[in-house]
């Protein structure tokens, strides 16, 4: 490894012996760091990673050997360590100082400048550092190890949901086996268990089955089977019911097992921040899990309907400064670091940040290394001028990065993670005025809001209060919600389909709304496709609101006999939803319009109505 990447902390309370360590080893090529006091040393360690600490055993309130442990304690990775006293020269106390610091050698003062700088240069024969993991490591081409990754979930706990995909993906190359524990902003509890690596149990705040939706869904049981099994009175689980009447294979119930395990963790992505924990566990070897094809399908539907190209493009503007490596887009001609991707005139928003990151989950594209290059002042600024539009939409977890049950530690640590890029004091002397002017403005509400934060009561009423909002604005929508289905059941689909995009406008998430905004949509105009059928997470791809707009869609297709199965799986989901029979009638009478001689046709239909409605479904309701 190259001297000039080599950081060294020297810590001596003698300013001249402290100056000349300084010099020498500025002079042989090292990157050096000098404090005259282990105060000043434990603020350094918290701003940069050292690979080698050079430390005077005797120092005022906290000694040598002290302050060693108590960096050791939070560094990433063990420095190496030359210790040196002026007092202390007795052999044993050398032995066991060098033992409790694992000191490389220790010297006695007068300091043998020669000896010292041999030392350190032997230490660092072949040595190479390693890399820093943050968040984008999860991107990069190494390959990253169970421990790593472990240590990784210990550094940074707290993160966008939309990096589990990824986090998901690198566990699948590992031989891990334990459990990972996520708690989302608002402290809903899921797991993901995984055995040597591949995931095989997951389980989530979302305590329904989905077993019928799954089994129609996936062609394995007509909709009357079903209806029929969940109308008998034994309390059998559906599964078993559907096997004893011989209308379903165990076969059938493993691929319906674990395509409920991909809609579990589907469930766990989510716009939002995500605290995880890891616990190292053992389990029995389980029957199956989620095989690779069936996680890369997961990815596509994501990208979707989930991951939304602007915080894609958002959480690549974090790593900037970061060189892209593998099979990027030709158009971009030479560049070769993010930010210059960013800005590259035939960069489009939204596509292109979605390729660039299906590039990098399928491993094609990977983030390098920071280029070593000055700051770019046009691209910092820039980058600035979007975090202030931001934070006027944020409350102070978001600005923070951090959960809204987060403990005082994660969010000092948060803060600490922040200023380390946006502290105006670390901006160079050549930075302009104006963008140090917007740092100081953006790092003031930094500090805003860990002040907010960082106590325990003030957070605790804070949280409180962001609770009582939300949980108002939900209520307001949930009753808007309502009236639209209402709106919709009563034919009033134009006024329906407003309040449905009203809602999806608050960002408020329910439960369907998206399959009743392209029913509603659908109904209005055939060629509605501001939002598509694909759009809809894999989870909420069970209900009969999907299956709804899914029938209205393939009967404006003129697809008469999927438009029957979809409305009729409806039926068997929610035989509640009276509006399935109006839209059953509807597609009789374009069949009768369009099809007459489809007597076969016509013939389903009225069966359909028959069995689900009874004799007169088939008159106007």
């Amino acid at each position: 490894m190259e001297k000039s990447k080599i950081q060294i902390l020297i810590v001596e309370d003698d300013p001249t012996q402290g100056a000349a360590l300084n010099e020498l080893f500025k002079r042989a090529g090292y990157q050096t760091t000098f404090c005259i006091s282990s105060a000043q040393a434990l603020t350094a360690v918290q701003r940069m990673e050292f690979h080698c600490l050079i430390v005077d055993c005797m120092l005022p309130k906290m000694n040598g050997v002290d302050l060693i442990e108590e960096i050791q304690k939070v560094v990433r990775s063990k420095a190496k360590v030359i210790m040196h006293s002026g007092i202390f020269k007795d052999k044993n106390f050398i032995k066991e100082t060098m033992a409790r610091t694992e000191a490389l050698a220790f010297f006695t003062k007068p300091l043998p400048f020669d000896d010292v700088l041999k030392e350190v240069e032997k230490a660092f024969e072949g040595f190479e550092a390693p890399s820093e993991l943050g968040l984008w490591s999860l991107y990069s081409s190494n390959h990253l190890s169970g421990e790593q990754l472990v240590e990784l979930l210990g550094r940074v706990p707290t993160f966008p949901a939309f990096h589990l995909p990824m986090l998901y993906q690198r566990m699948q190359e590992t031989e891990l086996s334990g459990e990972m524990s996520l708690t989302s902003a608002v402290g809903e509890p899921s797991s993901v268990r995984f055995f040597e690596g591949q995931i095989f149990s997951a389980t989530t705040p979302d305590k329904e089955s989905y077993f019928g939706a799954l089994a129609i869904g996936l062609g394995y049981v007509p909709p009357e089977e079903v209806l029929s099994a969940l109308n008998d009175s034994s309390k059998k689980k559906l599964g078993q019911k559907l096997i004893d009447s011989q209308v379903l294979s165990p076969h059938a119930i493993q691929v319906i097992l674990e395509e409920q395990l991909a809609m579990r963790i589907s469930q766990t992505v989510q716009d939002g921040v995500v605290t995880v924990e890891w616990q190292t566990g053992t389990f029995p070897e389980p029957q199956s899990n989620l095989n690779g094809a069936r996680f890369e399908a997961l990815i596509q539907a994501w990208l979707a309907s989930k991951i939304d190209s602007t915080w894609i493009k958002s959480a690549l503007e974090l790593w900037g400064q970061h060189k892209i490596e593998g099979e990027i887009d030709p158009k971009f001609g030479d560049a070769t670091v993010v930010e210059q991707v960013l800005k590259h005139p035939s960069f489009d928003g939204a596509s292109d940040a979605t390729t660039l990151f299906l590039r990098l989950m399928e491993g094609t594209v990977f983030i390098g290394q920071p280029e070593s290059s000055e700051t770019d002042f046009t691209y910092f600024e820039s980058r600035l001028d979007k975090m202030l539009a931001q934070f006027k939409m944020q409350n102070h977890f978001q600005i923070l990065g951090v959960g809204e049950k987060s403990q005082t530690l994660e969010v000092n640590k948060a803060f600490q993670g922040l200023k380390l890029f946006f502290d105006p004091e670390k901006l160079p002397e050549t930075c302009p005025p104006t963008v140090r002017e917007k740092c100081e403005r953006l790092f003031e509400q930094i500090k805003s809001s860990h002040l907010a934060l960082s106590d325990e009561a003030r957070r605790t009423h804070y949280a409180a209060g962001l609770a009582k909002l939300r949980t108002q604005e939900v209520l307001n929508c949930g009753s808007m919600f309502q009236a639209a289905i209402a709106d919709l059941q009563t034919g009033n689909s134009l006024e329906a389909a407003k309040k449905f995009q009203s809602i999806l406008d608050k960002k408020i998430e329910i439960k369907d709304l998206r399959a009743y905004r392209i029913w509603a949509g659908l109904k209005c105009d055939p060629a509605y496709a501001e939002l598509q059928l694909e759009h809809i997470p894999p989870e909420d791809r069970h209900s009969a609101a999907y299956q709804m707009a899914k029938g209205v869609r393939y009967r404006n297709k003129s697809l008469y006999s999927k438009s029957l199965q979809a409305f009729r799986t409806a039926h068997v989901l929610d035989p509640k939803l009276s509006i399935a029979k109006r839209e059953l009638q509807q597609l009789l009478i374009d069949v009768q319009r369009t099809r007459p001689d489809d007597r076969h046709m016509i013939k389903e239909i009225n069966l359909s109505l028959a069995n689900l409605y009874g004799k007169n479904a088939r008159k106007a309701s």
